[in-house]
């Protein structure tokens, strides 16, 4: 077993030059004379307990660094040690903020092909900036930023603060979850899941679950679940669930319960209770 008082001795005198400190300014530091600071680099004595937890501040180092020859190559942050991979952007040894990241380089995360399946394990990706991607998410994603890819197998939400900033998703194939923008949502195939917009929302298909825009909804496919939204909605096929908008166009047929709004159906509706007019329309 190693002497302690041998690596505590090799430990002050390595982090005392990496630092760039004399003996004598190291000492000024710590409230000690610098032949103090030349035994304990002998290892003729040791500093005092109470000195440990200043002289590891000065450092840049724990405590226990300072008794140990390998440095911990980590660093805290303030995150719960939840085994989470979180990666970061950092110029020299200080960690970006997140608002810088327009000013700093882009970089790529790759994972496995079907990495899913062979590891059994199901990711959740959140991001402090934009996301771009090229492939399938499989897991939930939280983005900070704006979003583009092309399918997700998990939730999709864009949040940022302050909350007047809208930012905008646009998912090139399936949704196979929930998705929530604070700006525009446009989805290019379907989604298994409610969907919430900050101002409009398009759909390419169809959508299975709730959708709340700030604007208008527009949906290429069937609309299996309530609609709520302050301006118009649209749907080409069927929607099976209430509505609540201004303006309402469906070409297929409507089976709700209630209805706010003024509506023009191409097909059928079914509904016991309409607050608004109600136009059909059959083509031709």
């Amino acid at each position: 077993m190693e002497n302690l008082n041998l690596v505590l001795a090799e430990n002050i005198q390595k982090y005392r030059k990496e630092k760039g400190f004399t003996q004598e300014e190291l000492a000024d530091n710590l409230g000690v004379t610098f032949q103090a600071v030349s035994k304990w680099e002998n290892a003729r004595s040791a500093p005092d307990i109470f000195l440990l937890p200043i002289m590891a501040d000065i450092f840049d180092c724990k405590i226990d660094e300072l008794f140990s020859k390998e440095r911990d190559p980590g660093i805290d942050i303030p995150f719960e040690d939840d085994g989470i991979v979180r990666i970061f952007q950092a110029v020299g040894n200080k960690i970006m903020k997140f608002q810088e990241q327009d000013s700093g380089p882009n970089f790529e995360v790759e994972f496995p092909k079907n990495c899913n399946e062979t590891t059994r394990q199901y990711f959740k990706v959140e991001v402090y900036g934009n996301i771009v991607s090229e492939g399938i998410i499989c897991g939930d994603v939280v983005c900070h930023g704006d979003a583009v890819c092309h399918d997700i197998c998990g939730d999709m939400r864009v949040e940022f603060e302050p909350c007047d900033k809208m930012h905008p998703v646009l998912v090139q194939g399936d949704v196979a979850g929930g998705c929530y923008a604070t700006g525009d949502l446009t989805i290019g195939g379907n989604v298994a899941g409610g969907c919430n917009s900050g101002n409009n929302m398009v759909v390419a298909l169809n959508v299975n679950g709730g959708v709340n825009a700030t604007n208008s909804v527009a949906v290429n496919g069937e609309l299996h679940g309530g609609v709520n939204c302050a301006g118009e909605v649209s749907c080409v096929r069927n929607v099976y669930g209430n509505i609540n908008a201004d303006n309402i166009t469906v070409h297929g047929n409507i089976e709700a319960d209630k209805i706010r709004g003024n509506v023009t159906c191409y097909q059928t509706v079914n509904c016991d209770n309409i607050e608004g007019n109600v136009g059909i329309i059959k083509e031709e």
